[in-house]
């Protein structure tokens, strides 16, 4: 089983530091670096396309990184597993079908010993860039149990 380790960070920090501890059995680390309210290109392979979303949608950027020295399976929590609140309660997780996937984003199955994947989540809801979020995540989605809990400050909102 992986440890699981989540914090904010700056979109330009690095999740695993040179000389970082790494739980026994290796661990993820899981940050969420960027929050904004933004039209997402989505691709849809079956129509061949990409398209931006129509309204703006909550979208939080993930780096999951793997400092251990095995694999560690991965399932996107774009497809369950997540839950996001605000002030205001719950946000509903936002999917576009079937297999669409942001753009930029691969479809990761596994993160590499020593590798990074990146995944971005979307939500709509009553929110605003004065909120501070707190992001549930399910570990299983990555190898762990229980829940990740991420306290997501207004500050780090982009604006």
């Amino acid at each position: 089983m992986a440890g699981l380790i989540g914090r904010y960070v700056a979109p330009n920090e690095a999740v695993a530091p040179a000389g970082a501890r790494v739980p026994s059995g290796g661990g993820i680390r899981i940050a969420v670096t960027d929050v904004r309210m933004d039209c997402p290109l989505i691709r849809y392979p079956a129509l061949g396309t990409d398209k931006r979303t129509e309204r703006p949608v909550l979208c939080l950027r993930l780096r999951i990184a793997n400092p251990g020295s095995e694999a560690v399976g991965y399932r996107t929590w774009r497809r369950g597993g997540a839950v996001l609140r605000s002030r205001h309660g719950a946000l509903s997780p936002c999917a576009f079908g079937g297999d669409s996937h942001p753009v930029g984003i691969a479809a990761e199955d596994a993160v590499a010993a020593g590798g990074m994947a990146e995944d971005v989540l979307f939500f709509i809801g009553e929110t605003r860039a004065s909120d501070e979020l707190v992001l549930e995540l399910d570990g299983g989605n990555c190898g762990g149990r229980g829940k990740l809990v991420i306290r997501i400050p207004e500050s780090v909102w982009a604006r």
